[in-house]
């Protein structure tokens, strides 16, 4: 039975299971979900194979972990690009969208891993987005007509324009493509405020 390398079982337990997946997310994206075995995580992460199902009892969950994770630190990304420099109204959607392509493009190996790879692009898995539900939550402090519906909009629009980028004949432009993102996110918003202001005064 192979047991821990003795500098990871050294480690405290998160230590451990952020190998596991640092491991994990390498393999997915240079082979394959299918292709990658829980023997080879393991190695990779210099733990022994009971250690990773420990923490993951199927490859699925590991999967789910790391897509937990890439949401995490694109949240957090574009969560602060709305508040810098107190930005407010338009403005800071304008940037968090913006930092959207800009931190989809820097994310696009695992991005392109998890969703378009047959790993985890499940109709609850897209559907229960944290993006989404960040946005929408900036969103209802501009008072935008239906800000769920607007921000899976803008999230799912934005996504759409930057694989088309990415798949163009050259390589995308970041600050161009990000500018476009920022500019079709102020119009939206605009607009969905308009028809909010123009409802309430009916």
């Amino acid at each position: 039975m192979t047991e821990d390398s003795p500098a990871l079982g050294r480690r405290a337990p998160q230590q451990r299971q952020a190998a596991v997946l640092d491991a994990a997310r390498s393999l997915f994206v240079d082979s394959g979900v299918a292709r990658t075995s829980i023997e080879a995580i393991a190695k990779r992460a210099g733990v022994a194979k009971g250690t990773v199902f420990l923490y993951f009892p199927t490859k699925e969950h590991i999967v789910q972990a790391i897509e937990s994770e890439f949401n995490a630190r694109i949240v957090e990304r574009t969560r602060a690009a709305a508040t810098s420099a107190a930005r407010h109204g338009t403005a800071a959607v304008e940037s968090w969208c913006i930092e959207l392509v800009r931190a989809y493009l820097d994310e696009l190996d695992v991005h392109d891993m998890l969703f378009y790879s047959g790993a985890a692009a499940t109709r609850e898995s897209v559907a229960d987005n944290a993006l989404i539900d960040d946005l929408e939550a900036l969103l209802r402090t501009l008072d935008v007509d239906e800000p769920a519906v607007t921000a899976a909009f803008l999230v799912g629009g934005i996504t759409l324009l930057t694989d088309r980028a990415v798949l163009g004949e050259r390589a995308p432009d970041a600050d161009e493509l990000a500018r476009a993102a920022g500019r079709l996110a102020v119009s939206v918003v605009c607009e969905r405020t308009a028809d909010a202001a123009a409802s309430q005064a009916r």
